[in-house]
């Protein structure tokens, strides 16, 4: 089996113990290289787009309780 990973097996249990540099250090983070700078990382599109969907939501619930 291959890995991009290297692993180690302990002796004891026989059990492998994978290291990489994302786990040893904590998760990775999306540097400015991911994004150039300047272009905004949020589509703005998409929260208007949930924005409206929750008040939709709430609007229904409003009927209702007003029906009951």
């Amino acid at each position: 089996m291959t890995s991009s990973t290297s692993s180690t097996a302990s002796p004891a249990t026989g059990t492998r113990a994978l290291s990489s540099p994302a786990t040893a250090t904590g998760p990775a983070r999306a540097t400015s290289a991911a994004a150039p700078t300047g272009e905004p990382t949020r589509e703005h599109w998409m929260d208007l787009l949930r924005g409206t969907a929750i008040l939709l939501v709430i609007a229904h619930h409003l009927r209702l309780v007003q029906q009951i």
